[in-house]
């Protein structure tokens, strides 16, 4: 019996490890009156007002499960990108890496995005994917992200981009910005512009 159970609980284990489920955290960052910059973890309704969020009548946030789409190059669960991305797919080899991951990138980018902003603005930020950019035999690691910004007349704006994510810079972004208009809120309107974003 004893043996069936450590057989069990070692086989779940090992399944956890395939599946490779985590808790991405969206992070919305609101400037305050001081100038000062406050965080918290997005609400479900904010997460539904910007469209990060679909509303049906039993609104989870739900996990977000890091599964290989077929279509892309993986290397240690990271998605590759970049001319060399087909060389290390799936490889066994240490990939050299020019910078490594930190715990602040997504503060220092909320901070940065924030910087030219009035107050009361919001930025929301949803991480989308872990990503190495493969530039000849070495890597960069990014995030894939989708920012949303939140203005004073009800204005939303967002785009994607890819950060490093050491510093939390914006390497490249796309989709954007995208102008919503929102009741919901009433905080200043500044442009998107005035946070320096390609």
């Amino acid at each position: 019996m004893v043996a069936f159970t450590l057989s069990y609980f070692i086989h779940n284990q090992s399944d956890k490890k395939i599946t490779n489920t985590h808790q991405i955290e969206t992070i919305t960052y609101k400037k305050e009156k001081d100038r000062k910059i406050a965080s918290y973890t997005t609400s479900i309704e904010e997460k539904i007002d910007v469209n990060i969020l679909k509303r049906n009548k039993n609104t989870k946030d739900i996990e977000k499960k890091s599964l290989r789409n077929p279509n892309y190059y993986y290397y240690k669960n990271y998605r590759l990108i970049g001319a060399n991305a087909i060389l290390w797919n799936d490889s066994t080899r240490q990939l050299k890496m020019e910078n490594s991951e930190s715990s602040e990138w997504k503060n220092q980018l909320g901070e940065n995005l924030l910087s030219f902003q009035a107050s009361d603005t919001k930025v929301i930020i949803d991480e989308e994917d872990n990503i190495i950019k493969v530039q000849e035999d070495s890597g960069i690691y990014l995030k894939q992200v989708s920012v949303h910004f939140l203005f004073s007349n009800g204005e939303t704006r967002a785009f994607r981009a890819l950060v490093n994510a050491e510093n939390g810079k914006i390497e490249e972004s796309w989709d954007g910005p995208i102008h919503e208009k929102k009741t919901r809120y009433s905080f200043e309107l500044n442009g998107l512009k005035d946070a320096n974003v390609n």
